[in-house]
């Protein structure tokens, strides 16, 4: 597409994400208009639009999709399945913050959406696109690093808005899985776009003290929680997912161990990269990550909210 591209956005009080967004597409790209923003709080809605400039504030989803060339989402979990297929069958390319759903069978039906209606789609964790999560592949796929098997992803977070009170349903979504459930896509997306997803085997998840309902660490000890999931493949190869709430440091990074040496790393939300992602998808009309990809995250995703309940999880298993 050549000129301006027009972008939307719908939800902007569950989370910082839409702001961020917003921010970094003001200051990188001349060519991007946001035109108009949708949230089911009016007041929220109007915060948004005067404080980052868009252009109108708009009295429904529908119309949010009819001024943009791209939209980008940021509602309750339990929703999305309703908003996304709504903009999905308008032609609209949409995307989805994290996580995609707030179950299995809700991702299915928007990913499903997207591939019937060929509408380009992306959920995904800006972390994936990352330059250093690059740098990492590339010594992956030139075999530096030799055959990999071990790769361990930590993730852990002082505690933000969306996990205080005001923010719980993100952590109770499952009802299981803990904290891994919602910040885990951030894990999941790096594991996948640096081994892959599709030849898992088993999972086995620590307890998570909020998974369990322990609230008392959630109301006294603003959500202390550490939660591991180990990831066995096919091939013998071992993954660690660790994500820790309530500390006093934000980490984010990992190491991937192969026959011949190892690599460490650190990452970081890389808006601007994603954002020409997103550029690309409206461009291109398709999704810039294949929806099986996707699928396959959902997949994993629902492994770890259930494996907050029953702890080791085969991946046949329904």
């Amino acid at each position: 597409m050549d000129g301006e591209i027009k972008v939307g956005f719908i939800g902007v009080s569950c989370s910082g994400m839409p702001k961020r967004f917003a921010t970094c597409m003001k200051e990188n790209f001349k060519n991007l208009n946001l035109t108009a923003v949708w949230d089911e709080d009016e007041q929220k809605s109007s915060e948004f639009r005067k404080e980052i400039g868009v252009a109108k504030q708009a009295a429904s989803v529908m119309e949010v999709a009819a001024d943009s060339h791209l939209i980008i989402m940021d509602v309750k979990s339990s929703d999305t399945v309703n908003y996304a297929c709504e903009v999905l069958k308008q032609g609209v390319p949409l995307y989805v913050s994290k996580p995609l759903a707030n179950n299995l069978d809700n991702a299915l039906k928007i990913i499903e959406c997207a591939r019937t209606t060929g509408t380009p789609l992306l959920s995904s964790s800006p972390m994936r696109y990352d330059s250093n999560i690059q740098e990492t592949l590339k010594l992956i796929q030139t075999g530096e690093l030799g055959n990999v098997h071990l790769a361990f992803i930590a993730l852990h977070h002082t505690v933000d808005f969306y996990l205080t009170t005001a923010g719980e349903w993100h952590v109770s979504l499952y009802g299981g899985g803990g904290p891994l459930f919602y910040l885990g896509v951030h894990g999941v997306d790096i594991l996948d776009e640096l081994v892959g997803l599709e030849d898992i085997e088993q999972l086995y998840s620590s307890v998570s003290t909020i998974a369990h309902g322990n609230h008392h660490i959630f109301r006294e000890e603003g959500l202390a929680d550490t939660h591991a999931v180990n990831i066995s493949y096919k091939n013998g190869m071992i993954a660690t997912l660790q994500l820790g709430n309530g500390v006093d440091y934000c980490y984010y990074g990992g190491q991937i161990t192969g026959r011949k040496s190892h690599h460490i790393f650190e990452t970081q939300n890389n808006y601007v990269l994603t954002i020409e992602k997103l550029i690309e998808m409206v461009e291109s009309k398709k999704s810039p990550l294949a929806l099986e990809r996707m699928e396959q995250v959902a997949r994993i995703l629902d492994m770890i909210g259930r494996s907050g309940k029953e702890k080791s999880v085969l991946k046949n298993e329904k």
